[in-house]
């Protein structure tokens, strides 16, 4: 996956049908804005990514405040 370089947030998951899902993911595989991709997603797919990143990075705060 290429990186992140524009992003579209709208509603949230649960008020989005299965046929608005589909055309929000093929909008994010199509949609260039001025040659930048542009990622479709819900805010609470927004929340899901920006979570699992810092779970990432927990286990490497840890470590370097243990070893202070």
């Amino acid at each position: 996956m290429s990186p992140i370089t524009g992003i579209l947030v709208v509603g949230r998951s649960y008020a989005i049908s299965e046929k608005v899902q589909s055309r929000l993911n093929w909008r994010s595989d199509k949609m260039v804005l001025n040659s930048v991709p542009i990622l479709c997603i819900t805010f609470d797919e927004l929340y899901e990514r920006l979570d699992n990143r810092l779970k990432l990075f927990r286990p490497a705060y840890e470590i370097e405040e243990a070893g202070r």
